[in-house]
């Protein structure tokens, strides 16, 4: 049996506190890593990616708050280099 990327993903833990944590880590550190492969090297060009795709990220990562992680997100989620 062979395991996904999205089943690693999921094994990563969450350092973020619960109250405040909308996404999902690993639906985060997925977009992430689909930006850098479509050339998106920087926070900003994450955010860029993830809007300009919005709709298909909603829909296939069914993204609870029926939005894309914010800059802010994925800059918070980027702190100390965990990525």
């Amino acid at each position: 049996m062979s395991t996904s990327l999205v089943d690693y993903l999921k094994e990563i833990a969450d350092p973020r506190k619960a109250k405040g944590s909308r996404d999902e880590l690993w639906q985060i550190l997925l977009i992430v890593i689909m930006a850098i492969m479509s050339g998106h090297q920087s926070i900003q060009g994450w955010g860029r990616f993830a809007e300009r795709h919005r709709r298909d990220l909603i829909q296939r990562l069914a993204l609870k708050q029926k939005t894309v992680p914010s800059y802010s997100t994925m800059t918070k989620s980027n702190d100390g280099n965990r990525l």
